[in-house]
């Protein structure tokens, strides 16, 4: 049994031949007479003859074989036979076409390997299938190759008669039509062509004849074919993918109908050459250009002509590559012009066309090509415009979607250019000269060899951006010309034309200016470093801003903001700027000149620095208040003039004289480094902070005034003429860091420490503020007259003076430590110095503040002068001012020596008899002072604790001011503060025997106005203080020694204006703030901070000592911070923009 086998069985019948010769006679077959689906053989092992068979009658078959078998058998046709398969002739097998019209149809292929005999003209075969194919050399009198049929050609054949093409006719490469006949293509056939002349595959001999809608198919794919220009074509087809070339020109291809006369060029170059392939005139015609196939055409011709219909790809090439030609109105896919020899000009279409691929112009092989347009052009793709090739845009509008590769020369003419290919480049060597130039829709660059040259407007919108590589150039040359547009980031930027903008502008190497450039607004930002801004046009920036190194050699304007980053630097050693508007400068900047127009505003920003090496005009506004701090700097070599106006910091540098032009207010600082001189002349210098000698001050008749509510310091030896300190308020204060010397002092307001140094007048001393530290006068000294030092109330009149040349008077203030404890004194002190000469006495009167009476009584006060020790004697008094605050001793036959005020003292001592309560009237006793009843102590009196015995240890239970306070040693102290104390003086114990105290601050507030002492150095004389989240505040010197603690614990703080003078003891800072806050140079102590704070508003905080900060370290406000020792941190850091 089988299972699953399946045959495909076709019917057969085979020629017998013994009835008769007709192929109709069914005994004559094996199987009956052949039908469309049976196949016939003739010639086989069933022939039993002896009649070949002739078909008499129409027949038909499926496939048939003839002479393939054993017999040699002639077929001969007589009517007319269908072959619904392939045809077969073997070597045995002959078939004879005599009669006229007869046709055999063939639905598959031919094969012939015996005979085929057509003895009369009329004999056909006709071939009516698909794909079929000749095989086997034949010689046809006529052959159709019906319009369904595709017939390959695998043999030679010979037609003698007409072959009539209806379908499409392959030859292949190897072979031939020949013979005598006529070649005939009907409508929609096609004849192929694959060698590489027509006649290769056709060398028929009679007509060929082309209908108007036929098709002649140059094929092959691998070798050069040339058109045969002996063919009127109707249709023209070029395929397989090689070059199909002309060699003549071809006859106008037909236009009987609008459908004929069309070229087709589906693969592979058409090469026209110098020749011709236009179509009859007439409508209709269609000239298709496939998909990356290539026209090329030559000569002075142009675009084949009378093709109403130009289809072409847009990936497909035409190359214009004659001489002289015109450029046909096109929408093209890619478009290449070059020449062949001589000067070549291209000439472009005068209606606007799109190239959608690549526009390409080349050299080639002539000596030029120029290409003028005559309207707009839309480049979808590259532009490449190779070495001798001139482009000229004329007056119009073009669009470029890619790249622009020019080793030519672009002529912008009056044309605008517009880019607008994301991520497109610009580059190429040769000329880039635009007129209007626009970029669109995204980032465009340019390549650093591509120097572009731009005579009209530049400009970006809708998106578009512009950046320069580096080393590249771009000039705009044109006059009355804009940059318009954000996004432009030039490398070097050159200006020979007359150029604005109003937007901003980034340069990232040199800006150059032989013409006019004027920005209405926007800036211009100098990225690059080391480069220039340079040129001998004219430059006026809106804003500008610096983010590298920058150099200017040339003048220049600037109406808007100029900013200098941190990491650039400007420099220009020539030239001037001038501000024309309303200008900030941020950054720092070295000029050489500058001027401020009429109405016009320059501020200087915070943190800013302009030096000025040449000339400073403002006949605006020249505004330093409303962004300190900043600088001005004058740094010529050589003289310069200090124009008469307001700084903030004035700083005078490098050398020859500066010279004052007139009065002059400096809101900072001012500076003479060293090498510079500076001439006041005969104005007046007002300086709101510090004075800063280095160089040389040539005084004059000029007068230096420090005035403000702003300290300020006077540092470098130094000789005035007038001197003068008029601040805002009675207490504003300037400090001496060095000697001085004046003709006049004016203490108009305020207060003058010298410190350690000293003021010198050599004329006289004015006015009503106070000078603290030593005052001289250095001059001759007449009789009766009085001579003011510390203030008007402190002076010196002698009576017959001889040779006197210099007396000082030195004025302190503070605790005189070296005064008898048992007495003690007001805290000021002073110390009369005369160098030389006589006098029969002397009239002495000295000042002191109410602050510093330290609990005396002003009607008691009296002259001491320190004798020895701790001796002081008393010397009484002349008469006192108690309004003024002075007392005066007068006939004093030597007045060198310390002196000092005392008398009658009020002093409470606590008892503590009742409770603890300070605010208790009884548990106070009253000591000395003209009111001996006992009371709270108020802030004129001075308190002892401790010096005797009592009950109750005394609590602060409400807010409480003091003169002074003193621990004795006669039993310990706890003082409890509930509330806040303040003592005006100082805080000075005292031990006859030893004994520890403690101050028990915890949250409340303790303000000590002068010193404050924890221990006298001995072992078991300390004083405790306890800090939780309370303050201590101490307005002077802070001395701990021995076993003295402070515990600063949860979060408290001490605020410290003096030196911490720290030998030994426990500081314990838990968790708190240790803060120096004083005016004058501090020195830390070397404790264990926890955090650890500098807000000092002037003066030197030094650590000169190792040092550890286990939280934070914070500068707030201003001073310097000396660090001159390991300062170990173990939180953050923050510095003050000022310190």
């Amino acid at each position: 049994m089988l299972c699953g086998l399946s045959t495909i069985v076709t019917a057969q019948t085979s020629w017998i031949g013994s009835t008769n010769n007709k192929w109709k006679t069914s005994s004559n077959w094996t199987a009956g007479v052949p039908d469309a689906s049976t196949d016939a053989i003739i010639g086989d092992a069933n022939f039993a003859g002896p009649h070949h068979p002739d078909l008499s009658n129409n027949g038909q078959c499926n496939n048939l074989t003839i002479g393939n078998g054993v017999d040699s058998l002639t077929l001969t046709i007589s009517k007319n036979l269908t072959v619904n398969g392939s045809i077969l002739i073997g070597p045995e097998g002959v078939v004879n076409a005599s009669k006229k019209n007869r046709t055999i149809t063939v639905v598959g292929n031919w094969t012939n390997n015996g005979a085929y005999n057509a003895t009369t003209s009329d004999a056909i075969v006709s071939f009516s299938g698909n794909n079929q194919s000749i095989t086997g050399e034949t010689t046809f009198e006529k052959i159709r190759i019906n319009s369904s049929s595709t017939l390959t050609l695998n043999s030679n054949i010979t037609v003698n008669n007409i072959m009539d093409v209806y379908g499409t006719f392959i030859p292949t490469y190897n072979y031939q039509v020949g013979g005598i006949g006529d070649l005939i293509v009907l409508p929609s056939g096609e004849l192929k062509v694959y060698t590489a002349n027509f006649t290769d595959n056709y060398p028929i001999s009679g007509s060929v004849d082309l209908d108007y809608n036929s098709i002649v198919n140059y094929a092959s794919d691998s070798i050069t074919q040339y058109i045969s220009s002996a063919l009127t074509y109707g249709w023209l087809r070029i395929s397989g993918g090689s070059t199909k070339e002309l060699t003549a020109n071809l006859p106008n291809l037909q236009s009987t109908t609008t459908n004929a006369g069309r070229i087709y060029v589906d693969a592979g170059t058409f090469d026209l050459k110098t020749f011709t392939a236009d179509r009859a005139a007439g409508a209709g015609g269609s000239f298709i250009l496939g998909a990356a196939t290539t026209l090329r055409i030559g000569g002075t011709n142009g675009f084949p002509s009378n093709y109403n219909s130009k289809s072409i790809s847009t990936t497909s090439t035409v190359e214009y590559y004659g001489n002289n030609q015109t450029v046909d109105l096109i929408n093209y896919g890619n478009l290449t012009l070059s020449g062949t020899s001589g000067s070549v000009v291209k000439t472009m279409p005068i209606t606007a066309f799109i190239v959608y691929g690549f526009f390409t112009a080349q050299q080639g092989s002539a000596d030029s090509v120029s290409i003028s347009l005559g309207n707009s052009i839309d480049v979808r793709k590259d532009v490449t415009l190779g070495s001798n090739v001139t482009f000229s845009g004329g007056s119009y509008s073009h669009i470029f979607w890619s790249d622009w590769i020019n080793t030519g020369r672009f002529k912008g003419e009056t044309s605008t250019c517009i880019f607008r290919g994301v991520g497109s480049n610009l580059s190429g060597n040769g000329f880039h000269n635009f007129n209007e130039l626009h970029f669109i829709s995204g980032e465009i660059t340019a390549d650093s060899a591509a120097l572009i040259k731009v005579k009209g407007d530049l400009k970006t919108y809708s998106g578009g951006a512009y950046t320069h590589s580096n080393g590249g150039t771009l000039m705009m040359t044109g006059s009355s010309k804009q940059i318009s547009g954000s996004g432009f980031s030039f490398y070097h930027l050159d200006i020979s034309g007359t150029i604005t903008t109003s937007n901003s502008l980034n340069v990232r190497a040199n800006f150059n200016s032989t013409g006019s450039f004027s920005a209405n607004s926007g800036a211009v930002n100098m990225l690059g470093n080391n480069k220039l801004i340079q040129g001998s046009g004219t430059i006026s920036f809106s804003g500008l801003n610096i983010f590298r190194n920058i150099d200017a050699q040339n003048d220049f304007s600037i109406t808007s903001n100029w900013f200098i980053s941190s990491d650039g630097s400007f420099q220009m050693p020539s030239g001037n700027i001038t501000f024309d508007g309303s200008t900030t400068l941020s950054g720092i900047a070295d000029i050489d000149s500058l001027t401020i127009n009429a109405t016009k505003t320059l501020i200087m920003g915070s943190s800013s620095r302009l030096g000025v090496a040449g000339s400073f005009i403002s006949n605006g506004t020249f505004d330093v208040a409303t962004f300190p701090p900043n600088t001005i700097e004058y740094n010529a070599s050589g003289n310069q003039t200090i124009n008469a106006t307001a700084y903030h910091h004035l700083t005078l540098s490098t050398g020859g004289t500066k010279t004052m032009e007139g009065n002059v207010t400096v809101r900072g600082n001012i500076k003479i480094n060293s090498g510079a001189s500076v001439d006041g002349a005969t104005y007046t210098t007002v300086v709101y902070k510090d004075w800063i000698n280095e160089g040389t001050f040539i005084p004059s008749t000029s007068n230096v005034s420090f005035e403000s509510n702003n300290i300020s310091n006077v540092t470098g030896a130094t000789t005035f003429y007038d001197f003068t300190i008029n601040k805002s308020t009675s207490e504003g204060y300037a400090y001496l860091q060095s000697d001085v010397t004046t003709s006049h002092i004016n203490m108009t307001l305020g207060v003058l420490d010298t410190d350690t140094n000293s003021i010198t007048t050599t004329i006289d001393r004015t006015g009503g503020g106070y000078i603290y530290g030593t005052v001289t006068h250095s001059h001759s000294f007449s009789d009766a007259t009085a001579y003011y030092f510390e203030s008007p109330y402190t002076s010196v009149t002698f009576n017959t003076p001889s040779g006197i040349t210099s007396v000082s008077i030195k004025c302190t203030i503070g605790e005189v430590s070296d005064f008898d404890p048992n007495i003690e004194s007001v805290d000021r002190q002073y110390e009369i110095s005369v160098n030389s000469g006589t006098y029969t006495d002397a009239d002495v009167q000295f000042h002191y503040l109410d602050a510093e009476l330290n609990a005396f009584e002003e009607p008691f006060l009296a002259f001491y002068k320190f004798n020895t020790g701790t001796t002081w004697d008393s010397l009484g008094f002349t008469s006192r001012n108690l309004a003024q605050d002075w007392v005066q001793y007068d006939n004093m036959t030597g007045i060198p020596g310390r002196y000092s005020l005392s008398g009658i003292r009020r002093v409470l001592q606590w008892n503590g008899s009742v409770n603890t309560a300070w605010e208790n009237a009884s548990n106070w006793t009253t000591l000395s002072g003209s009111d001996m009843s006992n009371r709270v102590p108020n802030p004129d009196d001075a308190v002892k604790i401790g010096t005797v015995t009592f009950t109750n240890q005394p609590t602060v239970n409400q807010p409480q001011v003091i003169a002074a306070l003193k621990f004795g040693s006669d039993k310990g102290v706890d003082l409890t503060l509930l509330d806040s104390l303040t003592i005006n003086g100082s805080f000075k114990p005292s031990w006859d025997t030893t004994r520890t105290h403690n101050i028990d601050i915890s949250s409340a507030f303790l303000h000590i106005v002068r010193t404050c002492r924890l221990s006298d150095g001995v072992s078991g004389n300390n004083i405790e203080l306890d800090i939780t989240t309370g303050h201590l505040i101490v307005g002077g010197t802070l001395t701990q020694s021995a076993e003295s603690e402070i515990n600063l614990t949860s979060g408290g703080k001490i605020s410290l204006a003096g030196d911490y003078n720290y030998t030994e003891g426990v500081f314990n800072a838990v968790s708190g703030t240790f803060e120096y806050n004083g005016d004058k140079l501090q020195y830390t102590a070397s404790v264990p901070y926890d955090n650890l704070s500098f807000a000092k508003v002037n003066g030197i905080a030094v650590i000169n000592a190792a040092t550890t900060v286990s939280g934070n370290l914070n500068t707030s406000v201003g001073g310097l911070l000396r660090i001159i020792d390991t300062l170990d941190i173990g939180g953050s850091v923050t510095f003050g923009s000022s310190t």
